[in-house]
């Protein structure tokens, strides 16, 4: 082949698929950005739903952005300290999002939905800021980019696939 040319193969070495945890955190992450990444776009249309008024609507969305912030200031702590495993906290926060996704029709006033603002705010980030760190445990530092580039599309395909079975 000549000099210049490049292809696939020569950006991305496949043969970190061979990495069993790898495939698995990468499953992982397929399904995680559902719950994670998308249920925050569609929580504005469902307050509306719920007759929520729009100054209400941007009080959750402000105070989702606040209890982010602090979450992730506490989960760098936390993560720092060495007290828990990184993958133990991550499942403990997907779990509490996903039950607090799963509470959904108990959401009709907007008590209860800055209640679910605090609780998703609080723990649905922790899955962006605690992916890649996991990752880098997986693979190591010198595989990382080509681990890192497959986690980004897998991202890719699970906003692709599921926002519009979110918005049904």
């Amino acid at each position: 082949p000549e000099s210049g040319s490049c292809s696939c193969y020569d950006i991305i070495d496949f043969r970190i698929l061979k990495n069993r945890h790898l495939l698995l955190l990468l499953f992982m992450c397929l399904f995680s950005v559902a719950g994670c990444g998308l249920i925050v776009i569609y929580i504005p249309p469902f307050a509306k739903d719920h007759d929520i008024p729009n100054d209400k609507i941007a009080i959750l969305v402000t105070l989702m952005g606040v209890c982010d912030l602090f979450a992730r200031f506490a989960l760098a702590w936390i993560s720092d300290s060495k007290r828990f495993r990184r993958d133990y906290i991550l499942g403990s926060c997907l779990g509490i999002t996903g039950l607090a996704v799963m509470f959904n029709p108990l959401y009709t006033n907007f008590e209860s939905f800055v209640v679910f603002s605090i609780i998703y705010g609080s723990f649905g980030s922790v899955y962006f800021s605690m992916a890649p760190l996991l990752l880098r445990d997986c693979v190591g530092s010198d595989r990382y980019p080509t681990a890192l580039s497959l986690m980004i599309q897998v991202h890719g395909i699970a906003f692709v696939g599921f926002t519009p079975l979110l918005g049904m």
